[in-house]
């Protein structure tokens, strides 16, 4: 049985952090931070909202690594 990745609070996360996370590039993590700073994300839906570029296939996939919003994974 595989490990759980640690969990990576999004609202949280340094730039470094979220740029370790396969799937998120430079441009993207910028978009995520930028949205961020205006005001820290509700849910999935809320950053999927804000940030353009980041579909249900790869916020299914980030969160399978661990990345989290307020504690939750993606819904399914």
């Amino acid at each position: 049985m595989a490990a759980q990745p640690k969990p990576l609070e999004l609202n949280q996360a340094s730039r470094a952090e979220l740029e370790s996370m396969p799937g998120l590039g430079p441009s993207l993590v910028e978009r995520l931070l930028v949205e961020r700073a205006k005001a820290s994300f509700v849910d999935w839906a809320d950053m999927r909202s804000r940030v353009s570029g980041l579909g249900a296939k790869t916020a299914k996939k980030l969160s399978a690594m661990g990345l989290r919003i307020n504690g939750l994974a993606y819904p399914d």
